[in-house]
């Protein structure tokens, strides 16, 4: 149901004298049972995020600081189970492989802490949500070991979606598996979306570059939403209302 069908159906309501008939308070309730087929991805990640210290503890690493950004990450609610998932993985894809533990850290200069970032940007017919982290960045020379590649560091950074692909140094529960990034790939672009890295450096240091994955998903969010700061979850109480066709 689109915002303009729903605003008839809560006039509807209106006119019957079920609600009060003020103008405002028709908007307020129609934003919110609209609002209510969406969910932000932080809500959606508590699950995984829950999991962090523990995973982190394994592999000898203080536990990573997740930052949001200023704007909330919206999604629709009927895609999230799924979504969650793949976000799940990259969180723990910079557990395991970007971000280096304590010590390695203290040598360099930098917090003990990983931090992992997370942004968002609404465009007319996608929504493309950026993530990173601070750690050591991409290991392109570890990759060509692997993969033989000599077409230049894009091309070998895109070979880690390829099936069998990991610079694990060894198999743990989340790292080194080699079916991760590849099983992602695949089921954004099922979705209709697609991941690709984009470098932030202009040449490897040590080995290394920096990156970020940009992830593009076919959704369409309300302007209301992407305007928001608000991200109060509201109870799943009008679902009827959301999948009736008016």
């Amino acid at each position: 149901m689109d915002q303009k069908k729903l605003n008839k159906t809560v006039q509807e309501i209106a006119e019957k004298g079920l609600i009060s008939n003020s103008k405002r308070a028709l908007q307020d309730i129609s934003h919110k049972i609209f609002e209510q087929g969406f969910c932000t991805l932080k809500y959606a990640l508590k699950h995984y995020i829950s999991l962090l210290p523990k995973e982190a503890m394994k592999l000898e690493k203080n536990c990573p600081t997740v930052n949001w950004g200023e704007t909330p990450i919206w999604l629709p609610k009927s895609k999230i189970y799924l979504l969650r998932d793949v976000f799940g993985h990259l969180l723990n894809n910079s557990l395991a492989h970007g971000i280096e533990k304590p010590a390695a850290r203290k040598l360099k200069g930098l917090c003990e802490t990983g931090q992992i970032f997370l942004s968002v940007k609404y465009e007319i017919d996608c929504t493309k949500i950026r993530f990173r982290d601070d750690g050591n960045g991409l290991n392109l020379d570890k990759l060509g070991e692997i993969t033989s590649s000599e077409n230049g560091d894009q091309k070998l950074a895109d070979t880690i979606f390829e099936s069998g692909v990991s610079t694990a140094k060894s198999i743990t529960d989340i790292s080194g598996r080699g079916v991760g990034m590849n099983a992602v790939k695949s089921f954004l672009i099922k979705e209709g979306g697609n991941i690709h890295i984009e470098f932030l450096d202009d040449a490897s240091l040590n080995g290394y570059r920096k990156f970020e994955f940009v992830i593009t998903l076919p959704y369409v969010i309300p302007a209301s939403l992407q305007q928001s700061k608000d991200e109060v979850e509201l109870p799943m109480v009008s679902e009827r209302i959301l999948s009736q066709d008016h």
